[in-house]
């Protein structure tokens, strides 16, 4: 299972579903896309396909499903695409995605159309453009959209986290929190029924 973590946010933020993946008997694959310093490279289509290889030299045949946080839904979009000649890809999994200035997720998503796609989302706050991608493909055929209520953008990393609640207005609970894991869990075994 790739995670991909949003925006200025490194492999690190991903523990929290990486353990989830290893509870469920899944082999986590956490990345880090761009280092802070460089965050504008997190949506180079160059740096996306040296990612592609690092993953392909890494998944070694085993199915994989990319499973994205916010901006990472639209560098998994693009990764997803990449993958499927090389690697056995399962699916993608959008987790309160935001699309990219160069528009990954407009410009790759249909051609997702043959693979299983799910999009979990939280409530509409600053941080997910206040539900735009929810509008925007709720609806399409080979999307499979969940609205976790009371969800909070960050509740991807955990629940809580300043970062999320000062700069998103998170103010999800504990247990809001967790389901919205859990949602992201079972559209992950969906993608690999």
């Amino acid at each position: 299972m790739v995670l991909l973590p949003g925006f200025s946010r490194e492999a690190e933020h991903t523990a929290t579903m990486a353990e989830m993946c290893r509870d469920h008997g899944l082999s986590p694959l956490p990345i880090t896309t761009a280092p802070r310093a460089l965050a504008p490279l997190y949506m180079s289509t160059v740096r996306l396909r040296g990612i592609a290889r690092h993953i392909t030299r890494t998944c070694s045949g085993a199915p994989v499903v990319v499973v994205g946080h916010s901006a990472g839904a639209a560098a998994g979009c693009f990764l997803a695409l990449t993958l499927r000649s090389e690697c056995d890809v399962r699916g993608l999994v959008m987790v309160d995605g935001v699309d990219s200035p160069n528009g990954l997720i407009r410009r790759y998503l249909p051609d997702l159309q043959s693979m299983r796609v799910s999009a979990v989302f939280a409530d509409a706050s600053p941080c997910n453009r206040n539900g735009k991608l929810e509008r925007e493909i709720v609806g399409l055929p080979w999307v499979h959209s969940v609205h976790v209520p009371g969800a909070g953008h960050g509740d991807f990393e955990g629940h809580g986290l300043a970062i999320y609640t000062r700069v998103c207005g998170d103010r999800s609970t504990a247990e809001i929190s967790r389901e919205f894991r859990e949602e992201v869990m079972r559209q992950v075994e969906r993608t690999l029924a």
